[in-house]
């Protein structure tokens, strides 16, 4: 359920903030910030999620691991990274203003 809303947050705001320029607000902040860190865990919940390997459950964390990076690791890691680094140049910019 939570990643519903945080989902639908993310494609509502994403757009209003890059097309309108929006500025964000304390609520949004925080907001922003509790998704982030949603998706920053979302990782290291699916790096010890039991995956299937020829028909049988494992939870060999390098089985994980290697079924993680051959799918979605590469693209999760580049999104959460990139939002952190848009995150905290924002908030530095905001402080120095």
């Amino acid at each position: 359920l939570l990643s519903v809303v945080c989902v639908t947050y993310e494609v509502v705001m994403t757009p209003l903030q890059v097309f309108f320029d929006l500025r964000p607000g304390t609520i949004q902040l925080t907001v922003s910030l509790i998704t982030l860190l949603y998706w920053t865990a979302d990782i290291l919940v699916t790096l010890n999620t039991g995956v299937y390997v020829d028909g049988f459950l494992t939870y060999s964390r390098i089985e994980i691991a290697r079924q993680y990076f051959q799918s979605w690791l590469i693209f999760d890691l580049f999104l959460v990274v990139l939002e952190w680094v848009q995150t905290t140049t924002s908030l530095i910019a905001d402080e120095t203003e």
